[in-house]
């Protein structure tokens, strides 16, 4: 199976779920990459965590991609208020992956169900693929300027300190090619929570009653000290080309360094819902490639899904998105 949109499935699905996936419209003609020293221009290409530059100067906050929805009013649990840019400190995921419950889709004429998350039988880029490929590239197709997924945490401010606890949000963002700038997505809030630091112990492990009976490998990853755990709350993944909603999520990750310059073994967790999951309508070119016209019909367990085992926690299903993340520079409140 090959998604011609290179972020169309990129979500925890988490996300761009699936965490899932997004390529924005801009002007035609060759996306601006950078030299080794920040500047320069040439074709897009694939970025790294040592690309960031976090001494550059403001950006532009407009994006130009088209946003699907759940099949109602978005909603959130935060606004788009808060300190000065001085006092966030803010971490962009550098890359994610799904880990359960995984996508399938019927392939080959229905001969076979694919588990097309990590890799696909046909050896085009899988669910995970697509979703870094849109974190660290600019559509080349359609570049504007920007990273084409963008997902940011903001510490109000950073505590390290065991037992220290502060404001926390998860805001999807729009983040320039490098040197990386970012700032909140047009049209999108914060969601608010609170995190508290650990020097050890775990913050984060993944539930085994949430764990599919196919027993994906890898498993979600644990979450160990020193690290922080944010208190659920309800996120909206945009990918570009829908809409994801989470409920009830929980991220965490380690501290890497001291300030952290990033976070590892992270995951978000939240639950998505199946009447979420039946409302949520995947763009035209996925519904023509998959069969499936709504997001539940690639998770096993769902209506019309191939799979030959279920996926589903009670009325929906418990998403597990493992990530990593930068510092990176924010323009905005």
């Amino acid at each position: 199976m090959r998604l011609e949109n290179p972020t169309a499935l990129s979500t925890l699905v988490l996300s761009c779920s699936l965490l899932a996936l997004s390529g924005c419209p801009g002007d035609d003609g060759p996306a601006a990459t950078t030299n080794e020293d920040g500047t320069g221009t040439g074709t897009t290409g694939m970025v790294t965590s040592d690309d960031v530059d976090t001494t550059s100067s403001p950006m532009d906050t407009t994006t130009d991609g088209p946003m699907m929805t759940t099949g109602g009013d978005e909603t959130s649990t935060g606004e788009d208020t808060g300190p000065p840019p001085d006092e966030v400190e803010a971490f962009r995921f550098t890359e994610m992956f799904v880990r359960d419950p995984h996508f399938y889709v019927s392939a080959l004429g229905g001969l076979i169900c694919a588990d097309v998350t990590d890799n696909v039988p046909t050896g085009d880029p899988s669910i995970n693929d697509q979703f870094n490929d849109a974190i660290n590239s600019d559509d080349p197709m359609m570049p504007d300027g920007n990273l084409d997924l963008s997902l940011v945490l903001l510490f109000r401010p950073l505590d390290q300190a065991d037992a220290a606890a502060g404001d926390m949000d998860f805001a999807n963002a729009v983040c320039t090619v490098p040197p990386i700038e970012c700032d909140l997505q047009e049209g999108t809030d914060f969601f608010q929570t609170t995190y508290v630091s650990m020097s050890e112990g775990t913050c984060l492990e993944p539930d085994p009653a949430h764990l599919s009976p196919a027993g994906y490998n890898p498993q979600p990853g644990t979450t160990t000290g020193p690290c922080f755990t944010a208190d659920p709350t309800d996120v909206i993944i945009n990918t570009g080309d829908f809409s994801l909603p989470l409920g009830d999520a929980v991220i965490a990750a380690q501290y890497e360094g001291d300030p952290a310059d990033g976070l590892v073994s992270g995951t978000l967790r939240g639950f998505l819902s199946l009447d979420d999951a039946e409302a949520t309508m995947l763009p035209r070119e996925i519904q023509m490639q998959t069969g499936a016209s709504v997001i539940s019909e690639l998770l096993p367990g769902g209506a019309g899904n191939c799979a030959d085992h279920d996926d589903m926690d009670g009325d929906g299903w418990w998403m597990y998105v493992d990530f990593e993340a930068r510092r990176v520079p924010w323009v905005g409140n």
